[in-house]
């Protein structure tokens, strides 16, 4: 009779056990749910700082944009100067403000080269040059203009580029590179690349490098599996168009294109690398070659 009231307390017990994890369970839920209120609130904070920067930056656009007093500028290449192995061009400007006294110095800054050129400016705002820019190797180019009008001169950039087949009569635009396998002292794959431009394609070649040293040189003709909406693709000249070039395991291997343009200008692209492992396996790398110009004699 002593011990009934045992039951009775642990009964009791769990009751108050069972209220607490209730009371609990009610805690963590609205928890729960101003966490989700806080996180939601953080996304749309989120959101309106990014909307704000993207106002900020596009406000900062516009306002360049008006102190800017060139309204339009084009640069057209037309030719080649081999004698001063300079790139001729034809500079249109368009001012957006000007006067009767005008007038616009063109700066082109190629390397260590610099070449101004200074016209009037016409009764339209516009302004043209016939500038001859030179090409160094690995040099970008870059034009500013400085424009004058009522005693007071102000300097505008006007562009770079950093890659000077951007501005060439023939620029590689595009390469299609398919195996290679090693075997039986060989690497054998096809390698296709496609040439866009203004000017003639003229004495195609692809030139095979085993470790550093010109192995072979392969006519170029027209490719079969490989065309473009830009340019003209080729392909070595060969039985079915592809490569078989003797090496031996530890070699790196090398193919570029080599081709004239109607300047007389050689141009030799990179096409792929690969380097032959000691077991006979084949690892495609990042050609050492950038683009190698010719100039005629």
């Amino acid at each position: 009779m002593e011990k009934r009231w045992i039951p009775t307390v642990s009964l009791a017990l769990n009751a108050v056990l069972l209220v607490l994890l209730l009371l609990q369970g009610g805690r963590l839920s609205a928890l729960e749910t101003a966490a989700n209120e806080n996180h939601s609130r953080t996304g749309d904070l989120i959101s309106d700082v990014t909307r704000l920067r993207d106002q900020v930056d596009a406000l900062q656009s516009q306002l360049r944009e008006g102190d800017r007093l060139v309204a339009d500028f084009s640069l057209e290449p037309t030719g080649l100067d081999t004698a001063s192995r300079a790139l001729l061009t034809d500079a249109a400007l368009q001012l957006k403000e000007w006067g009767a006294d005008s007038t616009v110095t063109l700066t082109a800054t190629a390397g260590g080269s610099v070449t101004e050129q200074t016209v009037a400016v016409d009764e339209t705002g516009a302004c043209r040059w016939s500038l001859a820019i030179p090409l160094e190797e690995g040099a970008e180019v870059s034009l500013s203009a400085r424009i004058t009008t009522g005693g007071v001169t102000a300097r505008e950039d006007l562009g770079s580029w950093g890659d000077l087949s951007l501005l060439l009569p023939l620029r590689q635009s595009g390469t299609s590179v398919s195996g290679p396998t090693y075997r039986e002292g060989a690497l054998r794959g096809q390698v296709d690349i496609c040439i866009e431009g203004e000017g003639q394609v003229l004495e195609p070649v692809f030139r095979i490098y085993v470790s550093g040293e010109e192995a072979e040189e392969i006519p170029g003709e027209i490719s079969q599996g490989m065309d473009s909406s830009t340019g003209t693709c080729y392909a070595p000249a060969t039985q079915d168009q592809r490569l078989e070039i003797p090496c031996t395991p530890g070699d790196t291997v090398a193919v570029t294109f080599f081709c004239r343009d109607s300047y007389g200008l050689g141009y030799e692209f990179p096409a792929a690398a690969w380097t032959v492992e000691t077991d006979a396996s084949v690892e495609r790398t990042e050609p050492d070659r950038s683009l190698v110009l010719t100039w005629p004699d």
